[in-house]
């Protein structure tokens, strides 16, 4: 009976696992987002909604952090890509704040430091298809 119990967490475990694993989303979905984000973000500041413009921050701060291991993992620049998402994810703290603080010129100027062209220039290639990571980047 313990045996059948064990296996059965195993099983459990597993199968929760590859469900997580089925769910993260790849680099051009999370790029995809961040470009609508980041438009979320200064829509809502210019349009005066605070809460909007925070939580669209919090999102922002989220994707750049996603970001960080798949860049870890690839070792682009070695560690510069990963080092420029955090770069990006702390900009995007900074956009929570101000809007918090009902700052939303302040918000919007923070989310306008995030350097997408930093990463870009260095990381991104145009193909055929449209763009793709560098290799040996």
């Amino acid at each position: 009976m313990r045996k059948a119990s064990i296996l059965i967490g195993m099983c459990l475990i597993l199968a929760l696992a590859l469900n997580v694993w089925a769910y993260q989303r790849t680099h051009p979905e999370i790029m995809q987002a961040v470009v609508q984000t980041r438009n979320a973000v200064n829509e809502n500041a210019d349009g005066g909604n605070a809460a909007a413009t925070a939580e669209a921050g919090m999102q922002l701060q989220g994707l750049f952090q996603e970001l960080v291991p798949i860049y870890d993992r690839m070792n682009l620049g070695g560690g510069t890509a990963s080092q420029l998402a955090k770069e990006a994810a702390a900009h995007a703290n900074t956009v929570v704040m101000k809007a918090k603080a009902n700052d939303l010129a302040a918000a919007k100027a923070a989310a306008g430091e995030i350097n997408c062209g930093g990463c870009h220039g260095q990381f991104r290639e145009k193909t055929d298809a449209g763009f793709q990571i560098k290799t040996g980047g």
